[in-house]
């Protein structure tokens, strides 16, 4: 890094970027180095992005400034940058980026596309920068309010000012980040906004300001991230240490040559930061993720599960404002892994392909830069269930002390026939249960299993549902610091084992882990197992789950005076990640068309009702988008209303169907109910009257999807 600040720093083209060896390696380029000098620019027909044009005076006034501050230096003609480099520049295109503030003020930023000259694809990074996570500052918290060090713990959080600017650019490779605006000729004197490598040099300098920072203090007392540009520092100890401290921090800096956006410094026990709010109280510490941050990834999920491919570039962006919850997190991780996964086999593929001399249509393959959904539906379909559950609002609770920390037991068992759990609580030594709970496996969960009632054959997978349905039946008796100790026999290692990595070989038992883990993280509490367990432990829930299996079955005596857990059947919409999301859609209360589009839930083959033709998965709650041709009003169960049209073949076909589905189900004969489809207006008037008519006369019954 000091020849860096004296010679200027290289872009990765003609000069290597040697790795720190700090941070993992990634030395791929696109394209050889050499071939870079071939590089040129079109002079005569070259245009900027239409957002220079939308904004002239605003790009007028930010080119002035990096210039004003000798950022980059102006010419009349491209012949002058030629004599004083004695090459020719290669132009790219500028790009005005404009984001509104919370306070309806307006940041403009310049962006140098060197992705669409072509100039990126011969850069090497050579290390890839690895940036803090929202988890670890909370760790950090937790490291200092544990220690010996004495007083509160305070927050300060700080920016700098033109974090890229502040490296000078070497001169041999300046060539290559040039642009022209306004008739005007400019070459780069320091990093700029897009470039591969601006993001990897600033963050190796950003990592030796935070460590040499943090080199100052003991850990006991200190506890510094920077992600990017935006410090938060953590200290402990009385007011006047604590701003001694963060002052000592800031003034380092400074004397290494960095500016510090003073005016963006705020220091405080709750602060926001990358996101997220932390706040420092009595004995927790408490994390509020931004909703708007949550919406924002809500919509670009159910963007993905509608469509059929997907950008590898958009879905990186979705997992990395997801990867910042994981330290909040834990069981976020295995799914967003899933996507690094897809994305990295995507980058692979298009590498392969590219040396390839057969064309893509020959090979029929996707596009470069896409990824088949079915690659990572699942995990997508998990985390809309996560965000959906929690309304996109996500708050969590640290606690300090881990002693106290409420801990509760639950003992579980499976037979065949059915599950039982008890809910324990632990104190001063004794065990004192609280509740039981005692429920049968449902004709549908056999189904799906492919088992029947006492067969032994399923014993890990009904284990693994005991532990799911104890843990939904309970969930809200357990707080956000919650520690949930899991109980289950010796015998069922496959259980424990599956539940201690929420992950398990056997596709099923996943599927299950999958809803355990959806628990946890919409609830915030964590999972202990334990493996060695008192005796009633064993012989109390293996009892309950034998309830359903004898005619003359009785209560243990343990479980007297003991109240009862009742819970509802679990039918198919008690699943949350089982099924997909798009296949049964309800309007909610607040929606303009309150009927039921698309599959007849229940039905047990999509086949029996098709997605409707031409009716986007997600955009069935905008009537005025789409001009459906069948549409199933009511419960399948109950009477049905059909909406279709004449000419579309498969109508009678489907409501045959679905009669001999009812048929067999011995469902009564309820009429159905049948309309012509008309023109959108009178079409949409007629069904949501019939809709809200039968619903009035108790002959429609609106079903919801969530418990």
């Amino acid at each position: 890094m000091a020849s860096w600040v004296r010679s200027g720093c290289p872009l990765g083209i003609r000069p290597e970027l040697e790795a720190s060896e700090v941070f993992p390696n990634a030395d791929q380029r696109d394209k050889l180095a050499v071939e870079a000098e071939a590089l040129q620019s079109n002079m005569a027909g070259f245009t900027n992005y239409a957002s220079l044009e939308d904004w002239p005076d605003v790009a007028r006034e930010q080119i002035q400034r990096l210039v004003d501050d000798k950022f980059v230096q102006e010419f009349s003609s491209a012949e002058e940058i030629t004599r004083l480099l004695g090459e020719e520049p290669v132009l790219s295109k500028l790009a005005l980026l404009s984001k509104q503030r919370e306070d309806f003020s307006w940041k403009h930023r310049l962006i140098v596309d060197l992705l669409r000259s072509d100039v990126n694809s011969f850069i090497c990074q050579g290390e890839r920068i690895v940036l803090p996570r929202l988890g670890d500052a909370i760790l950090d918290g937790l490291h200092l309010r544990r220690s010996s060090a004495r007083g509160p713990v305070e927050i300060m959080v700080a920016d700098f000012v033109d974090a890229f600017f502040m490296l000078p650019l070497s001169d041999d490779e300046r060539k290559f980040v040039a642009f022209k605006a306004f008739d005007k000729f400019y070459l780069a004197r320091v990093l700029m906004f897009g470039a591969k490598s601006s993001p990897t040099l600033w963050g190796r300098c950003a990592a030796f300001l935070a460590r040499s920072a943090q080199s100052l203090f003991d850990e006991t007392r200190v506890r510094l991230q920077l992600f990017v540009d935006d410090t938060f520092a953590q200290a402990r100890g009385n007011k006047s240490e604590r701003r001694m401290m963060f002052a000592i921090v800031l003034a380092w800096w400074s004397v290494l040559g960095a500016k510090i956006a003073w005016h963006k410094g705020a220091v405080g026990s709750d602060l926001a930061w990358i996101g997220a709010r932390v706040r420092h109280e009595a004995s927790l510490i408490s994390v509020t993720v931004k909703e708007e941050l949550l919406r924002a990834a809500l919509d670009t999920t159910q963007a993905f599960l509608r469509g059929n491919v997907i950008r590898a570039s958009k879905l990186r962006s979705l997992a990395g404002r997801l990867s910042f919850m994981a330290g909040i997190i834990p069981t976020l991780k295995p799914f967003l892994g899933e996507l690094w996964a897809a994305i990295a086999e995507s980058v692979v593929r298009d590498l392969v392909t590219s040396r390839s001399s057969t064309s893509r249509k020959k090979q029929k393959q996707l596009p470069d830069g896409t990824i088949w959904k079915r690659q990572v539906a699942h995990s997508l379909r998990w985390i809309e269930a996560f965000l959906l559950q929690t309304n996109c609002k996500l708050q969590r609770v640290f606690v300090v002390d881990r002693d106290s920390v409420t801990r509760w037991s639950i003992w579980t068992d499976a037979s065949p026939w059915g599950v039982g759990a008890v809910l324990v609580k632990k104190s001063h030594g004794e065990f004192h249960i609280l509740e039981w709970l005692a429920t049968p496996l449902f004709q549908h969960e056999l189904t799906w299993a492919g088992l029947s009632k006492g067969d032994p054959a399923g014993q890990a997978l009904w284990e693994a549902l005991a532990l799911l349905v104890a843990i939904r039946a309970w969930r809200s008796m357990f707080g956000s610091a919650t520690i949930a100790h899991l109980s289950v026999p010796s015998d069922s290692m496959a259980a424990l084992g599956a539940a201690r990595r929420f992950a398990s070989p056997d596709p099923k038992v996943n599927l299950i882990m999958k809803e355990l883990a959806l628990v946890c993280a919409v609830n915030g509490f964590a999972i202990s197992l334990v493996e060695h367990t008192p005796v009633a432990a064993n012989k109390v829930p293996a009892v309950l789950s034998r309830r359903y299996a004898v005619d003359n079955w009785s209560l243990p005596s343990a479980l007297v005076n003991v109240p009862e857990r009742r819970c509802d059947p679990r039918t198919e919409h008690w699943w949350h990640t089982k099924r997909s999301p798009y296949k049964y859609r309800w309007a909610s209360d607040g929606d303009p068309f309150p009927i039921l589009v698309s599959q007849v839930p229940g039905c047990p083959s999509s086949r029996l009702v098709s997605q409707v033709p031409g009716c986007p998965r997600f955009q069935a709650r905008d009537p005025f988008r789409w001009m459906p041709r069948l549409l199933v009003v009511g419960d399948p169960r109950g009477p049905l209303c059909f909406i279709g049209n004449k000419k579309n073949k498969s109508t009678s076909t489907t409501l045959l169907r679905v009669m001999r589905w009812r048929a067999a189900k011995r469902s009564p004969a309820f009429p159905f109910h049948y309309l012509p489809s008309v023109p959108l207006p009178l079409s949409l008037s007629l069904s949501l009257s019939l809709s809200l008519s039968l619903s009035s006369l108790g002959v429609i019954r609106h079903h919801r999807v969530n418990e």
